[in-house]
């Protein structure tokens, strides 16, 4: 066995050409599925995260039968003394943020233009931890005043040729209005917010469709998101002693239908894009190794002929793929991961690629770099090698040494 292992070196040092086209071929492969791992379950956490932030939060609190009406954003179902029950919420250990929202139709006009689309009275404050709506805005700046300002998607912007500083109004459905300077101008990258959604102060809201203190929704965010429906029980005993818990609803993200769903089937999704990814590299790997030993036939004659088994044959060429694999596996790993956790760090910027995706895709795509990514994808290349190996290694092996002689 020693001396096969010998052989198998010196055979791999013989044609540095051949080993090293061999080697880069693996390496490649385990690099890309190394990568493709942490690329495409970057874009599921990703397109997840923006859903929970701008959108579903990890938990809901909700007037009763509000959830089964939210698309058309019924005023008359919102949740009165909200602070109350937001403050509430605050006080329960575990919950790191809490945000009232109230959200509207409402209709933006300046200069004789107008457009419909969806108002979002927040507090500033609040979202930054929960929205983070701070980090996207991409000209002027955040909200600075408590009341009089309005933040405005990009796209509702260009719609409008709106500058930094000009005057809109936006009106409600009962056709009252209020005047508001346009402090900032955000993108998500995501053409649902970017052209369709305007944000302003929760009290400027509250104002503009006289429902002080009134709430369509608050948003909770907790420290550990999988564990979000073990908050559900001590947020209903804490409102239950401000409220009557037969008017609420408490939802978790995993009982908001819509997310959930959209989670599992983007989790399916991607699983099935890395079947095929490993699919496609298994067969580059096959191609390569099979050509790699059945080139070499002539040389097989001759061991055979010099008195070397079928076994041993086999075994040569087995340790000899083996040590090409590992070497350049690990390589091909390692440049993998480190391209992985790079890209994690700066992204990966799309500009307008994602407008009209109908997903919070974002401007930016951030793979996220797993450790495991690394030993399953060496061990998929690893494997695959001595199996590519194993056939044609297998019949080199019960050739005839005249015949392979003859062979050109």
């Amino acid at each position: 066995m020693k001396s096969l292992f010998k052989m198998s070196s010196r055979n791999i040092m013989r044609n540095p050409r051949r080993t090293f086209l061999t080697g880069t071929a693996i390496g490649i492969v385990v690099l890309i599925i190394t990568f493709g791992q942490c690329y495409f379950f970057g874009i599921v956490n990703q397109i997840f995260e923006n859903f929970i932030s701008t959108e579903a939060g990890h938990i809901k609190i909700y007037h009763k039968g509000y959830p089964d009406k939210e698309v058309l954003l019924p005023l008359e179902l919102c949740l009165n003394n909200s602070s109350a029950l937001a403050e509430a919420a605050r006080r329960i250990g575990g919950v790191t943020s809490v945000s009232e929202r109230l959200r509207f139709f409402g209709m933006i006009d300046f200069e004789e233009e107008n457009e419909f689309a969806i108002g979002y009275g927040v507090d500033p404050e609040a979202e930054r931890a929960i929205m983070h709506l701070d980090r996207h805005v991409a000209l002027g700046n955040y909200f600075t005043l408590p009341r009089g300002e309005i933040l405005i998607g990009s796209g509702l912007a260009e719609k409008f040729g709106l500058n930094l500083g000009d005057e809109v109004s936006v009106i409600s459905q009962d056709i009252f209005g209020i005047n508001l300077r346009v402090a900032g101008i955000f993108r998500y990258g995501f053409d649902y917010l970017d052209s369709k959604v305007f944000y302003l102060s929760l009290e400027d809201a509250r104002y503009l469709l006289d429902m002080e203190g009134m709430a369509s929704e608050i948003v909770i965010k907790v420290d550990e998101r999988d564990r979000a429906p073990d908050f559900v029980p001590s947020l209903e005993k804490e409102l239950g002693k401000i409220a009557d818990l037969d008017k609420i609803e408490i939802l978790p993200w995993q009982a908001q239908g819509f997310l959930y769903s959209m989670f599992q089937t983007s989790k399916y999704s991607m699983s099935i894009v890395l079947f095929i990814l490993f699919f496609i590299a298994g067969s580059t790997i096959v191609n390569t190794m099979m050509m790699a030993v059945m080139e070499r036939t002539r040389e097989i004659g001759m061991l055979m002929a010099m008195g070397m088994k079928a076994r041993e044959v086999l075994l040569t060429f087995l340790f000899e793929a083996g040590t090409i694999a590992v070497i350049f596996g690990i390589i091909g790993a390692i440049l993998g991961g480190v391209i992985a956790y790079v890209l994690e760090q700066t992204g990966i910027p799309v500009g307008d690629a994602s407008k009209g995706v109908p997903v919070p895709f974002g401007n930016t795509i951030r793979p996220i770099f797993y450790w495991w990514s690394l030993p399953i994808a060496f061990f998929f290349g690893l494997l695959l090698t001595f199996l590519a190996t194993l056939w044609p290694a297998r019949k080199a092996s019960r050739f005839d040494p005249a015949r392979a002689l003859r062979s050109i």
